[in-house]
């Protein structure tokens, strides 16, 4: 089966998240002000190699229309780039290019999304039918995206999404891989969310980061990046 194309990926997507805006299923997050928050970074299927997968928008992501864009974003840029991961082509790009190095180390090479793609009120965590439906869109965009080899669950609520050992807390298993049940050709990780890192302080972070760097050096081993 030929892999999709940039263009058909960026249709099939249109189309994931056509459906989410024509689904009453979510009215009740659909308040005035709250927007449908789609995913970001590298839609072209040949060069995404990693879905990253958090919880729901908050008041920024809602505000801009893209995930993990405000203090928790700030940190998960840091912390993919201690794995080698960017939702965006490094702005040296062209410099990089022009001395020869190898284009592979500038490009975008991750995508990332939220199981609920609105803002629910008051913030608060999305309910379990907010996340069974959330985790059935998750998986059109992994399909959309041609089937990223890799996955990584941000936060707790990913992790009960997408993990098939969802019932487990996330502290037994951040920074370690595990398959999902059905595909053994995909890595799939869960590390604590960002705010997380934020709310317990430097011991914590330092933590968070070793655990996304042992995910990079696990993502390289596996010829994904």
């Amino acid at each position: 089966m030929p892999v999709p194309t940039l263009a058909d990926a960026e249709a099939r997507l249109e189309l994931v998240y056509q459906a989410v805006h024509d689904d009453p299923f979510w009215d009740s997050l659909r308040n005035p002000g709250i927007n449908l928050v789609p995913g970001y970074g590298q839609k072209d299927p040949r060069l995404c190699k990693v879905l990253l997968v958090g919880e729901a928008p908050g008041a920024t992501e809602n505000a801009r229309l893209r995930p993990f864009c405000g203090p928790s974003g700030r940190v998960l840029n840091i912390l993919m780039r201690e794995a080698g991961l960017r939702l965006d082509d490094d702005p040296r790009s062209a410099e990089m290019a022009a001395d020869g190095d190898d284009p592979e180390l500038w490009r975008a090479n991750a995508f990332v999304t939220n199981v609920v793609k609105y803002r629910p009120p008051g913030n608060r965590t999305p309910g379990f039918r907010e996340i069974q439906r959330g985790k059935k869109t998750v998986r059109r965009e992994w399909l959309a995206l041609g089937g990223p080899r890799a996955i990584v669950c941000v936060g707790g609520v990913a992790h009960s999404a997408l993990s098939p050992n969802g019932i487990v807390s996330i502290s037994t298993v951040a920074g370690r891989g595990w398959y999902p049940m059905s595909d053994d050709k995909t890595i799939c990780f869960s590390q604590f969310h960002p705010a997380f890192g934020l709310r317990r302080g430097e011991h914590t972070q330092k933590i968070m980061t070793e655990h996304w760097q042992v995910m990079g050096e696990m993502l390289r081993e596996a010829l994904i990046l």
